[in-house]
Parts: structure tokens; sequence; C-alpha cells
């Protein structure tokens, strides 16, 4: 209780001091061009000459509001179909301009010389759409909602680029056609857009408008975005059609071979401006990435990212509850099961549809479907509706309702209510109540906090209560049947501008977790101190004590059983990572204390090399040393990524990797060809060889082949 008086006097202290960013300064109005520019890189298009010009950036690092060391010049026009932007990025070494990445949707493109777009296209404050390129003019794209709480990395929309590097630094033109965004339609639009540059040389990250640290998150926190008018302009999304076919081969065992052969569509119109249907018939599973092998001794599931191009359209619409501990909707719990002996199994998605967009000031999203059997699981029949209204600013009041309905077995519904109110721009108050519904019981759920982010002081106070067998229809949750409470706080100083040391970080945390059956808790509190150099080296150590009782036993590693009962522990971790903007770089942890009855030292490296632009290798190792009494085992994960990209249009990626509590080893190979955008050819081949299975009957080694052709048109 002591924790918690001194956090909630903290959270009060820097709720009272939280500076604020004035809003209501008129539009830029950018220009329309009769003639569109050439996307080739080069601003030496007429369209250029009476373009809007921005080149008020201010750094946010290495030091908050500083002047920046270069010069930054942006240019807006627009015509009726297209935004057009082009970047005049001055430089006076340009031969120190990094540029290692071409690849589509690479985000190792942040340790290039970037510049970034975020657009707010509804001017709601809080969501949008990010564009990124870097000097060869490679294209990364994303959706974010709720200004990056949601960051929506394999989103793809259309649009181009094209860059050069000259004796000035380098240039880049930038197309984004209005049927990418979606926006409500008028005589004038208003949209509120962030611009950032970075400079890896000089370690700088710029803004226009400026970001200060007490943001979070940068160019996704539109709240603080610049606003730019347009007038003439008409878009919104055209009709997207993407069909694909795929035929593939599957060896179990080396004898069990089966053939299969597949297609099907997915599918975007638009309803309005503002609304869009989108559907798909036999959801692609095809290209879904191999899963990277977790280490994972707790009790509690791993939330893996989704990767299906039918729900991550418009993903933040549908978000509700706690990421990564209490989700009500999951979409990776759709067409992916359990089977007999463990292992995960592909359920078809015999079709699906969802309808997203804004009314007013409600947001909404409408989501049905329904998967095929497999694997001894029937079909199901799934639906979703999300709400939110929008009361002012960034705060909303929402509403959630799912339901998961079996052939011949009585519905599962999950249905919920929730608040975002924001006091003073990054301080917030939000929470929900929630009911999960079936034929056997009805159990609630709640949540509570008061938080805030940033790089400046940060804090959260907050509860959750998940009641016994509290499982939403289409959702996850880690830990059901739990009392949460947690308190925490960092509180940074930043030495002055000459010091190599930009930002100490100080901090303190608990959290508490009783059981609502039983006795049983689970209780951690830590002291934490961080480091952050102005050469982006970052170090940190945290001193944690933790204290458990476990009601019933589990299963820590293969056999070895962690019985019931009271435990006691303390843990010392030391981090560190080095500039991820140079050519070799890294991360690695290093945890030593107490684990149930036994101690435990835990290491993990992580690295990157890039020798140059078409070559990446990144091994990474994670290892888990336990003695107790009575067991001793090692437990390890270990990866390694091969990445060779000839041109921006053919990549080849290999992946192997090695997880000791099965003794699985596995390769995996993709090569992929985009003859133009969304257009592409992808062949991939997986093994993967346990010598400890995961059940009877279940097979030893396991691969697979697949070749997958995939069109997208536009009309």
């Amino acid at each position: 209780m002591v924790r918690l008086r001194i956090v909630s006097v903290t959270a009060a202290l820097v709720v009272l001091a939280s500076p604020s960013i004035a809003d209501g300064a008129r539009p830029y109005d950018v220009p329309a061009a009769d003639v569109p520019p050439v996307v080739d890189g080069a601003l030496d298009d007429p369209a250029w000459t009476g373009a809007l010009r921005v080149d008020d950036f201010v750094a946010r690092l290495p030091v908050d509001m500083a002047e920046p060391s270069v010069r930054t010049e942006v240019r807006f026009v627009h015509t009726d179909r297209a935004l057009y932007v082009g970047l005049r990025a001055f430089d006076p070494h340009p031969e120190s301009i990094r540029a290692n990445s071409m690849r589509r949707d690479d985000f190792a493109i942040t340790a290039d010389d970037q510049f970034v777009i975020a657009i707010d296209s509804f001017h709601d404050r809080r969501n949008g759409y990010w564009f990124s390129t870097n000097p060869r003019g490679a294209r990364v794209d994303a959706q974010f909602s709720d200004e990056g709480e949601r960051f929506e990395t394999a989103w793809d929309g259309v649009w181009r680029a094209a860059a050069r590097i000259d004796a000035h630094g380098w240039t880049a033109e930038v197309e984004i056609p209005w049927s990418t965004l979606r926006f409500r339609a008028a005589d004038e639009v208003v949209m509120g857009i962030n611009l950032f540059r970075r400079v890896p040389r000089t370690n700088e990250q710029l803004f226009a408008p400026a970001i200060p640290l007490v943001y979070a998150y940068g160019t996704p926190n539109v709240s603080a975005a610049r606003t730019y008018r347009f007038r003439g302009i008409r878009g919104g999304a055209r009709l997207d059609l993407r069909p694909f076919a795929l035929v593939g081969s599957t060896r179990n065992g080396g004898r069990d071979r089966r053939d299969s052969s597949d297609a099907g569509l997915f599918a975007r119109s638009p309803i309005s401006d503002s609304i869009t249907l989108a559907g798909t018939l036999h959801a692609d599973f095809s290209e879904v990435e191999a899963d990277e092998n977790q280490l994972n001794l707790t009790r509690f599931p791993v939330f893996l990212p989704e990767k299906r191009d039918f729900f991550l359209e418009d993903a933040g619409r549908f978000a509700f509850g706690v990421p990564d501990e209490a989700e009500l909707f999951f979409s990776r719990t759709i067409g992916l099961v359990a089977g007999p002996s463990g292992e995960v199994a592909t359920v078809p998605i015999d079709w699906g549809a969802k309808i997203t967009g804004t009314a007013g000031r409600v947001e909404f999203g409408v989501l049905s479907g329904a998967t095929g059997g497999a694997s001894g699981s029937p079909g199901e029949r799934f639906d979703v509706a999300r709400a939110r209204v929008v009361l002012g600013g960034r705060s909303t009041v929402g509403g959630f309702w799912s339901r998961r309905r079996a052939a011949g077995v009585g519905g599962h519904a999950t249905r919920g209510l929730d608040l975002v109110r924001f006091l003073r721009h990054e301080v917030r108050l939000r929470g929900f109540v929630a009911r999960d519904d079936d034929a056997s019981a009805r159990r609630r759920a709640w949540f509570v906090a008061l938080d805030r982010g940033g790089e400046r002081a940060a804090f959260t106070v907050s509860a959750l209560d998940l009641a016994p067998g509290f499982a939403p229809a289409l959702g996850l949750v880690a830990r059901s049947g739990t009392r949460r409470l947690e308190a925490g706080a960092t509180l940074p100083w930043f030495p002055d501008r000459a010091s190599p040391i930009r930002r100490f970080a100080p901090g303190f945390s608990f959290v508490r977790y009783d059981d609502r059956l039983g006795d049983g808790y689970d209780e951690r509190a830590s002291v934490s101190f961080g480091v952050a150099w102005r050469n982006d080296f970052t170090a940190a150590a945290e001193v944690a004590r933790q204290r458990e009782r476990l009601g019933a036993p589990f299963v820590l590693y293969r056999d070895v059983v962690i019985a019931a009962g009271s435990y006691e522990r303390s843990e010392l971790r030391l981090s560190a990572a080095t500039d991820p903007t140079r050519s070799f770089s890294g991360t690695g942890e290093i945890r030593s204390g107490g684990l149930y009855g036994g101690r435990h030292l835990f290491a993990s490296v992580d690295a990157t090399w890039r020798p140059n632009r078409f070559i990446v290798l990144s091994p990474a190792v994670l290892s888990d040393r336990v003695a107790r009494r009575g067991a001793r085992f090692t437990a390890t994960v270990a990866r390694i990524r091969l990445g060779v990209t000839t041109s921006p249009r053919v990549r080849i990626d290999v992946l192997g990797q090695y997880e000791s509590e099965q003794r699985a080893a596995g390769v995996g190979l993709r090569f992929r060809y985009d003859l133009r955008e969304g257009t592409r050819v992808v062949a991939a081949w997986d093994s993967i060889d346990r010598r400890l299975p995961l059940g009877a009957g279940a097979p030893r080694r396991t691969d697979r082949a697949a070749l997958k052709f995939s069109y997208r048109v536009l009309f």
C-alpha cells in the first residue's frame, strides 16, 4: 500500500506539471498542380515551383527542441487524384548518407537516412497512415490507431517513391493516391500531417511540427500534427481485388505426402468516402511467415502477431482490452486451432466480410465469417461489432460485442463498454467493463488505469479483474481468474547539451496478481535505472524481488514440474543496445537470480550485420540455465536470418531455428518476386525435425513446399 500511495502522489504531480501544445492554428493551403510531377526523385518539375514549402524542422533527439544541424525542406502539391510530397534533405557530407534498405516493408529503414509522412486523413487526431522512404526510394508503410498504440506494419497501401543522392544531400518524391487514403468528401478537406527526418550521421531525429518527448510515439502522435487544407480532391478507396492461386505439397515423416491446391480472393470496395466493405473467400494462409520460436518458462501464453490481409485491414477499429494481457478480440484465434497432438493446425476460412468506417463522430467496425472443419474441429461462425464515439479531442466512449458458434453448439458471446478520457495531452484515464457468456456460465471483467507515456516523466496506476474462466469468444487472456494491481513511474532527467549522456531514467514498479479462486498470488517489485548516450548506445539495470504462491502445479520444461506452494526470489537484470544505425548492431541481456526454489541464469544476444545494401544477417540466441533440487537443464532457442535483396523487386529470406524443449531444428526459405504493386510470385519451403515429438502419432519431421501467385487490380 505504501508503494501505491507513493505512485499516486507522483501521478498527481505529473498531471499538474504536464505541458501542453496549443492547437487551432490555421491550416496550410496546399496548391493544386495542373500537371503532376514525374516521380523520379529529382525536384526539377515545374509543379514544384509553386509548391507549399515547409522547412521549420525541430530536433526531438538527441536534444529535445534543439535547432537541427542540417536543413530540411518539404514541398507539397496535389492533383484531384493524388498528393505529391517532395523532399530536399541537405547534408554537407553526402558521402556519409546511409541507405542500405531496398526491400518493401523492411523496417530496418530506421537505420538509414529516412523520411516519414504520417497522415491523419480524417483529422480525428488519433488515427492515420504512415509512409516512409530513404535515399534509395525504399517503401515502408503502416496503418496506426490511437496515436501509435496500434501500429499495423503488415498493411500495404498503393503509392510510389523515388530518391537520389547528390552533392547537396539527397532528394525524394512521393506520390500517394487519394484512393489509398480515406477521408470525408467535401469542397475543402483538412488533414493533419507530421513530417520526420532521421540523420544517422549526427543521431538527429527532426520533426515538423515539433513533437516534444512528452509524446510517446513521435510521428503517430497526430494530435500534435499541423493541419493542411486541400481543395477539389476526389478519392476514398477504389475497388481493390486481390485474387491468389496456390499449389503445395506436405510430407510427414518422409512418407505421408499430401498435395494440395487452392484459390481465393480478398476484396475491398468503398461504400462511401468514409465507409469501406472488405471480404475474403478462402483467406490466404500461404504466405504467413513461420512464427519465431519463443523461450517461455512461464505458465502463460504468448501473444503472436496477426499476419493475414483480411484481419490486418483496419485492425485498430476492433481493438478492445489491454494489449498482450486481456484482448477481447484477438484475430489469431480464428482459423488456427490446436491439433490432436498439440500442434497448431490451420482451419480454412470459407468466407469473411467486414464493414469499417466513420459516420459523424462514430467510428465502427462489423465483421462476420465462417470457418470450415479440420483436425477434428467443427466449422464455426464468428461475428464481431465494435463502435466508439469521439467525445472531443482524443477522448472516446465505446462498445464491443462478439459471438462464436460451432455447428450444433450454443453460442459463446462477449460484450463490453470502454472509456478513454485524456486529461492533459498524454495523461489519460481509461477503463472497460466486459461480460463473457456461454452455455455454462456468465463471467465478468473490468479494468481501470491512469497513465502517461513518453520519454519525459511517465507513470501508470491500474487495476484489472478477470473472473475465473473469463475467456472471450474471439479473444485471448494471459491470466484468467486473477485480480491485478500495478503501479510504476519513470522520472528521468536530461544533462546539459555538453554531456555525452542524453538521458538518465530511474524508475520503479510494483505489480501483484491474486488468484480469484484460492490463496495464490504473484507479486513483483523492482527498481531500475537506464542510461541513454547521445550516440544511441543504451544500458539499463534492474533489481527485482518476487513472491509467488502457486495454487496448482505446472510443467516448467519437458518433465520438470513445479509443485504448488510458496516461492520467493530476487533477480538482477542487465541489458544494453548499440546504435541501430551502424552496419553492425545488437542487443544483449543477462538475468540472474532465483527461480522456483532454485537458481537460473538467462542470457540473450540479438545481432544484425549489414555489410552492404544487398545482404542482412541476423543471428539470435536465448538461453536459460536452471538449477534446482532434482532438476538441471538449459532451455535454448537459437535462430539465424539471412536476407538477400538483389533489387527492390526480388528478395530471398532464409530462417534457421532450433529450440531445445522438443529438440526441434527447422529451416525455411522464401523467394519473392514483385511484378508490380501487389502482384507477386512467392515460392516457399519449410522443414522441421523434432527429436521429441509433440505427442503420440505426431510426425517427427514435416516438409512443406508451396508456390503462390497473387494479383492485385484496382478499378
